[in-house]
């Protein structure tokens, strides 16, 4: 019984000490990451933040502990997160978006976020963890299509592909609002 008790208490040591190590190495996974990784509250208050996202958003990760995430993102982006955050259910535990964050004095920075809804053991929203990715590049080329598409190269004005659109997309709205339009040249 003596050995039993003994032999119980030695498993449970070992148990604890893989633990630790298997804790200490998903903390150093998550550290060594280029990616930006959050975890927040459902309300948004960051939990935690890996030394990548902290060093992207220029700031120490103790001032951003404690923060609301939505704080450095642009003001005209904060709806797309608490839209998202909202969508999350035991049914849709992820969702993917985009939105600008604000970096020291810069252009914005676009950054494409996959949220994972952590819940609870009574199935409540308890945690949100995000991983985000700077898409920055990839969003500046596609404006530039876009203006290459849309804009005559040498003189700079709208082309006829660009009037397609608009009267395409006042067509649409009059349709929808039940009134007229009318083209002026």
């Amino acid at each position: 019984s003596n050995k039993l008790l003994k032999r119980k208490i030695s498993d449970g040591k070992r148990t604890e000490k893989a633990l630790k190590m298997s804790e200490t190495r998903y903390l150093s996974m998550i550290e060594n990451q280029n990616e930006l990784i959050v975890q927040s509250t459902p309300e948004g208050s960051i939990t935690f933040i890996n030394q990548a996202c902290a060093k992207f958003l220029e700031k120490g990760r103790d001032e951003l502990v404690g923060q609301n995430r939505i704080s450095f993102v642009f003001d005209e982006d904060q709806h797309i997160i608490k839209q998202n955050t909202d969508q999350l259910s035991k049914g849709n535990d992820v969702v993917t978006y985009e939105c600008r964050v604000n970096k020291s004095n810069e252009e914005p920075h676009w950054i494409r976020w996959t949220d994972q809804a952590i819940f609870n053991d009574q199935g409540k929203l308890a945690e949100v963890q995000s991983q985000g990715y700077d898409i920055t590049e990839q969003k500046l080329a596609e404006e530039k299509l876009i203006r290459q598409a849309m804009y005559d190269p040498l003189t700079k004005l709208p082309n006829r592909y660009l009037l397609e659109d608009r009267l395409n997309e006042a067509i649409f709205q009059s349709r929808r609002s039940n009134t007229l339009v009318s083209l002026a040249l």
